[in-house]
């Protein structure tokens, strides 16, 4: 189970908390992930070394991203509200075409993966 998985590796192989997560759920979901993969989250440990944002959050979100993002993440050519804004944003409507655009992307995606609301990872 990936609850113990993950337990195990923090307390018997000296992981962090977003190693422990990345390197469980990848065992658990054949992502094929090892060590040297673990390193790129090692930083994200103890919320980000400063209480930040939390490192086992922030493993889960890459493990979903290798499981699921079929290529680059940035479709709609950012992450950053106010540069989105900037693109997609008209008075009067707001942000209908952002909106708009995310909707088909997501369709998109859940369809290509043969996704369903009754899905479970």
């Amino acid at each position: 189970m990936l609850k113990e998985r993950a337990v195990e590796y923090s307390r018997d192989k000296n992981c962090n908390c977003a190693e422990s997560t990345l390197l469980a759920f990848s065992d658990e979901y054949g992502l094929g992930l090892g060590a040297e993969d673990a390193k790129l989250m090692g930083g994200f440990g103890g919320g980000l070394a400063s209480g930040l944002a939390c490192g086992a959050l922030c493993g889960s979100l890459a493990a979903l991203g290798k499981l699921l993002l079929p290529g680059p993440a940035h479709a709609m050519g950012g992450t950053d509200c106010r540069e989105l804004r900037e693109k997609y944003f008209e008075p009067g409507k707001g942000c209908v075409r952002a909106i708009e655009k995310n909707a088909v992307l997501l369709s998109e995606f859940v369809s290509s993966r043969g996704l369903s609301k009754d899905t479970k990872l």
